[in-house]
């Protein structure tokens, strides 16, 4: 998606986002495609659109021996947006057009915190998700912007995480240490009204079929909240288009950061609050060492 396209797609939700803000119903609407009618209706609005909302959900999503459930896709629009849940159990049949919609180019993905999303996508699928904007890492930025990374903000985040101790006797090792915000946690920090509070289910029972409408009902509500959250940042001015290009770069760094193999369940080097060394402040280097715990390849000055 070249620069031009989304600076006007951007110039356009600034003034639609003036006037507009989702809907805060209490019933959550969406269409499941789960036969091969509502696959192909799906597929032909979708792929009208240069924005979309992604958020998968499964048993173990992402992880080694994990498994795909749902994909849900919103189109981010000036009109209604519709929620389009996709399921992975029901198609048994070739999902290439949506594939192609996935790793199309032209049309910009957005999501929060897309690592599993990714990981299930890739290594089951073969789907490269490009170009995508990963809002939990605009979140981190935002701190700074918003004025939310003073000494004692910083370290009141840290302290979810390590002892007040460990924070104080290392306070210039846990300077560039960010504390990642679940989905939920970001939507009540940003104060975001256009939505209802995140909901919550049982996890472990997303390869039931069938699914009821609290499981689908949940799929979609989560891709209306990174919506509101795209929305917010959009009017707050924390994505902006000359940083654009770089949110992107970052964002494909951080989602794709396990390309190489999904995280196993339990693997602390790979599943932890905090954001990953050198995703935000990349350091380009000719000669990398690989980390021991996280295994990947990293410069000399992240150790």
């Amino acid at each position: 998606m070249d620069s031009h396209s989304l600076e006007n797609e951007f110039s356009q939700l600034e003034i639609d986002n003036k006037s507009k803000s989702i809907s805060k119903s209490t019933k959550i609407e969406y269409i499941l495609c789960d036969t091969p009618e509502s696959f192909s209706s799906a597929i032909a609005v979708l792929q009208t659109f240069s924005l979309l909302v992604i958020d998968c959900e499964g048993l173990n999503l992402g992880t080694h021996h994990g498994s795909l459930s749902l994909l849900t896709i919103r189109p981010i629009a000036p009109q209604n947006s519709q929620n389009f849940i996709f399921d992975f159990v029901a198609l048994t049949f070739s999902l290439q057009p949506l594939f192609s919609i996935l790793t199309n180019p032209s049309i910009l993905k957005i999501l929060y915190d897309g690592r599993m999303d990714f990981s299930a996508l890739y290594h089951s699928y073969h789907i490269d998700l490009d170009p995508v904007l990963d809002l939990q890492l605009v979140d981190i930025c935002s701190r700074f912007a918003r004025g939310g990374y003073s000494v004692a903000s910083h370290r009141q985040r840290l302290l979810r995480c390590f002892s007040y101790s460990q924070i104080r006797q290392n306070k210039d090792r846990f300077k560039n240490i960010h504390i990642l915000q679940s989905l939920g946690g970001c939507l009540e920090e940003h104060g975001c009204k256009s939505t209802s509070p995140k909901k919550h289910v049982n996890h472990e029972t997303w390869l039931t079929r069938p699914l009821s409408s609290e499981y689908l009902e949940y799929a979609a509500h989560d891709v209306e909240i990174i919506h509101a959250l795209y929305t917010h940042f959009i009017q707050a001015g924390y994505i902006q288009h000359p940083l654009l290009s770089l949110n992107l770069s970052q964002s494909k760094r951080y989602i794709s950061i396990w390309n190489d193999a999904p995280p196993e369940q339990g693997n602390i080097y790979r599943s932890h609050p905090l954001l990953p060394l050198e995703i935000i402040d990349f350091i380009p280097s000719n000669t990398t060492i690989t980390c021991q715990g996280c295994s990947r390849n990293l410069s000399s000055s992240s150790f």
